[in-house]
């Protein structure tokens, strides 16, 4: 036989060999069912396969029209009756079987609307096809127009020996039947039967939801940060010319060009640093551009960057429970996309979920699977809540941990709670407050709801920590070796120089804890060290705040008795 490759013949673009499901010829099987061969008209004038066979070199069939008008109940807009395939159309050969349902499994699993329907004359396409099975399209001549898995050269690695229920595309339509321009389809469907090839012979630049490194993850205010894009050649062809561009708000505008080259699935980084922004939530856009590069719906992202602050905090956990819960909070006056954040134990396992947003000042619930709403709602009325795509881990009774984590693995929050920290059977353990560390026992009590919790809804033991006019205070007034001391300062300016000194009763200096040391949000700090140290009796703490520019000054003492 002569092949020809003439790019105004039809070619073989798309091959389906290992449907989904049983792959045996069995009658009514799949197998049996829902192979197909595409075929492609790159001309720039009609094609008419009248008399044009297929053949898997065990047996060879006519291709005729698909004449049984019954397709049209499933697929009211495919096209039957013809052979005729008009310029850059594709046509699909579906096996004589198709319609039928045969074993009820995987029955019409394509979407043929608007597809030129054809098939042959025989009860199957060739022999019925397996994944070694090269194939031949032949014209009315007797010549081999086009092939798939170089039936003429047995020693290379075609045909390809795809998944179950994935199709092999061409990938450049007007390229030869060779090991480079095949692959698999990349469709989340697995084909794209009388559709466009999901491979396609271009470059392909594409940023992701994991494209964006953000060190640190919540930058601090007023402090330089940095964030690394990374970015993937997703298509076949090299890569060139590569430049991203990046915008934060209208506070940050730049782009790098990358100076190296990307082969097929390879990757590039570029490195943007940014100047210190105020406390708050900024949006970020980033956008690529490379040669050749014609899908352009991958080449872009929306962020968000949080400055001294967190998306998300934990705020309860009903862990001693047959429908135990982690409630979070968004305490922002933004909508957040929490799409594909997760949550674990201790194990880090992270346990992900689907697209989801979370409102402004808003509670969600993350439960273990869907159907225990049954019982929550009925106990506790309705509130807004998501269910990771697996189940999530039974939390210790005694001690475990609690982590939620953003799209990338950065971890946002965590508490490491223990038994003794409060909560029970059916009794959830609730936060305080935001403001309150999530890692310290005295942030976190037992629910004194009368339900036992208040999952969906501000916490029974909530207490707002830092009111506006209280810039410092301690945990309590008398300190043993029982108990912790923490200093909660609250800095009344952007840029806060503190110190805080230790006197004893009668006015002598003991200790500088701090001396001019630079805060610009909320800190806790834990003197309990420190004051172990010390004998027991009245000491002072001496905090002075004043402002970094030099605009205002604010002191106060705070007694605190150590009870040996």
């Amino acid at each position: 036989m002569i092949i020809l490759f003439l790019i105004s013949l039809p070619v073989i673009s798309e091959v389906m060999s290992n449907v989904k499901g049983s792959d045996s010829q069995s009658p009514g099987t799949p197998g049996d069912r829902n192979e197909f061969v595409e075929i492609y008209n790159n001309s720039e004038y009609e094609i008419d396969l009248n008399g044009y066979k297929i053949t898997d070199f065990d047996a060879t069939d006519n291709i005729v029209p698909w004449t049984n008008d019954s397709i049209l109940l499933y697929y009211p807009n495919c096209i039957i009756n013809t052979t005729k395939i008009p310029p850059k159309k594709f046509a699909v050969i579906l096996d004589p079987e198709y319609l039928q349902e045969g074993d009820g499994n995987y029955v019409r699993p394509y979407n043929l609307d608007g597809v030129i329907v054809l098939t042959v004359g025989n009860t199957t396409i060739g022999d019925g096809l397996s994944n070694n099975d090269p194939l031949a399209l032949i014209s009315p001549n007797g010549d081999t127009v086009s092939t798939y898995g170089t039936p003429f050269n047995p020693d290379d690695s075609l045909p390809l020996s795809p998944p179950d229920g994935i199709s092999c595309e061409r990938i450049n339509l007007e390229g030869p039947d060779e090991f480079w321009n095949w692959g698999f389809c990349q469709d989340p469907s697995g084909s794209t039967c009388g559709r466009e090839n999901s491979i396609k012979f271009f470059p392909d630049l594409l940023i992701n939801s994991k494209s964006i490194i953000i060190n640190p993850p919540f930058p601090e205010e007023n402090k330089i940060f940095e964030i690394f894009v990374k970015f993937f050649n997703n298509g076949f062809d090299t890569l060139k010319n590569i430049r991203i561009y990046l915008k934060i708000n209208d506070f940050y505008k730049d782009s790098s060009y990358f100076p190296g080259k990307l082969i097929r699935n390879d990757s590039g980084i570029v490195r943007f640093e940014i100047n210190p922004l105020k406390r708050g939530l900024y949006k970020g856009f980033v956008y690529g551009k490379g040669d050749m590069d014609y899908d352009t719906s991958n080449n872009f992202l929306n962020f968000n960057v949080f400055i001294s602050t967190k998306p998300l905090f934990i705020t309860e956990i009903m862990y001693n429970s047959d429908y135990e819960w982690v409630e979070i909070y968004n305490p922002l006056s933004d909508t957040i996309d929490i799409s594909n954040f997760g949550i674990s134990d201790k194990s880090k396992n992270i346990k992900r979920w689907g697209n989801f947003k979370i409102e402004p000042e808003s509670y969600l619930v993350i439960i273990k699977k869907m159907e225990d709403t049954l019982y929550l709602y009925q106990k506790f009325g309705r509130f807004k809540c998501l269910s990771p795509f697996n189940k999530f881990y039974s939390l210790d009774n005694l001690k475990d941990i609690v982590y939620i984590y953003d799209h990338i693995g950065n971890i946002i929050d965590s508490v490491p709670y223990e038994s003794k920290w409060g909560g029970g059977k059916e009794i959830s353990l609730e936060r305080k407050g935001i403001d309150f560390p999530s890692d310290e026992r005295f942030s976190w009590g037992s629910s004194i709801s009368p339900d036992g919790a208040t999952p969906g809804k501000e916490n029974s033991i909530f207490q707002k920590n830092f009111s506006e006019k209280e810039y410092v205070f301690l945990s309590g007034k008398i300190f043993s070796s029982k108990n912790d001391l923490k200093i909660f300062i609250n800095p009344p300016y952007n840029l806060t120089e503190i110190k805080i000194y230790l006197f004893d009763s009668k006015g002598r200096l003991k200790e500088k804890i701090f001396e001019n040391y630079i805060i610009s949000s909320k800190r806790v700090f834990n003197l309990s060290e420190i004051m172990k140290e010390r004998k027991g009796g009245l000491y002072i703490i001496y905090v002075e705040m004043k402002d970094k520019n030099g605009k205002g000054k604010f002191i106060k003492k705070l007694p605190i008795a150590i009870w040996e």
